[in-house]
């Protein structure tokens, strides 16, 4: 089965709100709201768990982001419902608080977010949008920092003991560095591209000091390195 063929597959288990499509959109929501170190935590964006999920298509979700986190996804269960996707562009609005989240078939299928982000005015970088796609991006679509796969963010990629710490630092506390490296941008660097950067939403040229969890006692940093984000 090729990768349309699985996306449309898994689209229509959404719009037939399958026991999948509810177990997937959990691990999502886990992913991205969970207090203190979900995505949207690591971004410094508080949303209160019991903001109202607000679908954008027209069978109302109707349910706060609490209820999706915590409640056993059943297949009897009727609590909610997804409803038929965007007839054109095959996919779903969410409207959380200030978060809109978009699951889509194909990122490229561009109609349902266009009119609220384009590249001139850096939209591609709002920490406020994610947009989800449910067929593998392609490497030119990895590129984009609101553009996910949904398999990967099943899963909190920080709680991973081998995933180091990563935080954003200003140039004047890098003092492995002469002033000049940090002006020039002549830091070793790391793409926006990778997943533990697009997952913070730090913005290119952001400078970032990681940390080997495997290498901490009690806080103190034992081995660290910086990295400038291209």
């Amino acid at each position: 089965m090729n990768k349309i063929d699985i996306g449309k597959n898994l689209l229509n288990s959404f719009e037939e709100t399958t026991l999948e499509a509810k177990i997937i959109f959990q691990k999502i929501f886990i992913t991205l709201f969970e207090s203190e170190v979900g995505l949207f935590a690591h971004r410094n964006i508080s949303i209160n768990s019991n903001t109202q999920i607000v679908s954008k298509n027209k069978d109302p979700l109707n349910e706060n982001i609490k209820h999706i986190m915590t409640t056993n996804p059943t297949s009897e269960s009727s609590t909610y419902k997804f409803g038929k996707s965007h007839s054109k562009n095959k996919g779903y609005i969410f409207e959380i608080g200030q978060i809109t989240l978009y699951i889509m078939l194909d990122v490229n299928k561009n109609g349902l977010y266009s009119e609220k982000i384009t590249e001139d005015e850096e939209g591609y970088e709002n920490k406020n949008i994610v947009v989800i796609s449910l067929t593998e991006l392609n490497k030119t679509q990895k590129e984009v920092p609101i553009f996910y796969y949904y398999k990967d963010l099943l899963f909190n990629l920080t709680k991973n003991k081998y995933v180091p710490h990563i935080e954003r630092v200003n140039g004047e506390n890098v003092s492995a560095f002469s002033e000049k490296d940090i002006q020039d941008n002549n830091l070793p660097k790391i793409k926006s591209s990778d997943k533990l950067i697009k997952f913070y939403g730090f913005p290119k040229s952001s400078i970032c000091k990681i940390t080997y969890k495997t290498n901490k006692i009690k806080d103190i940093d034992l081995y660290c390195n910086y990295r400038i984000v291209i």
